[in-house]
C-alpha cells in the first residue's frame, strides 16, 4: 500500500516537474509568483496525500498482521472490535516491541495524519515534536506548516519505524 501511494506521488510529481521547469513567459512578476505558489500548493498536496495514504496503509497492515497472531503479548488485541494505530502503538510500546525513541516519533506521525484527515491540517492543541531532526509544531487553531520536503521526510520515517515494528512483532511472536 505504501509503495502504491509512493509510486503515484512520484508519477504526479514527475509530470508536474516537467510543467514547472518550463519558464513562465508572458506573465507579470505578480502573476509568476502566483503560479509558483500554486505549484508549491500542488506539490504539497500530492506529498500530503501520499503521507496520509501511507499511514492509513500501515495501520491496515498492522491490524491484518495482529489479527493473525495466535500467541504472545499482542494476542489480546485481536479481541478488540475497534483496533486502530494508536492502540497498536501503545500496546507495542508497553510490551517493548518498540523503543522509547521510536514511540516518541510514532506519536507525531499519528497526530499529523489525524490532524490532516480530521481537522484539515488545523491543530486543535499546542505541542512540539521532533521527528528525526525535523521540528513539528502544533499551534492551536493554526495550520501545521512544513517545507516541500516535510511529508517526504515523514513518509521516510514512517517506513523506517514500520519496518522495525513489523520485524519486532514477527520475532516476538515467532511468525518468521
Amino acid at each position: 500500500m505504501m509503495a502504491n501511494a509512493a509510486t503515484l506521488a512520484i508519477e504526479l510529481l514527475s509530470f508536474y516537474k516537467e510543467v514547472w521547469m518550463k519558464p513562465i513567459t508572458g506573465a507579470s512578476e505578480e502573476q509568476a509568483e502566483k503560479i509558483q505558489k500554486q505549484n508549491w500548493d500542488k506539490t504539497n498536496e500530492i506529498t500530503r496525500w501520499a503521507f496520509i495514504a501511507a499511514v492509513s496503509g500501515v495501520e491496515f497492515s498492522l491490524k491484518t498482521i495482529i489479527r493473525k497472531i495466535d500467541r504472545g503479548p499482542l494476542k489480546a488485541l485481536i479481541r478488540k472490535k475497534r483496533l486502530n494505530l494508536s492502540i497498536i502503538i501503545e500496546k507495542c510500546n508497553k510490551h517493548r516491541l518498540i523503543d522509547q525513541a521510536s514511540y516518541d516519533e510514532w506519536t507525531p506521525l499519528r497526530m499529523i495524519r489525524n490532524n490532516m484527515v480530521h481537522n484539515n491540517a488545523i491543530a486543535d492543541y499546542d505541542a512540539e515534536y521532533n521527528v528525526s531532526g525535523v521540528r513539528v509544531s502544533f499551534v492551536e487553531n493554526q495550520m501545521i506548516q512544513g517545507n516541500l520536503l516535510f511529508f517526504s521526510h515523514m513518509i521516510s520515517c514512517l517506513a523506517r519505524h514500520t519496518q522495525h515494528l513489523i520485524q519486532s512483532i514477527f520475532e516476538r511472536h515467532q511468525l518468521m
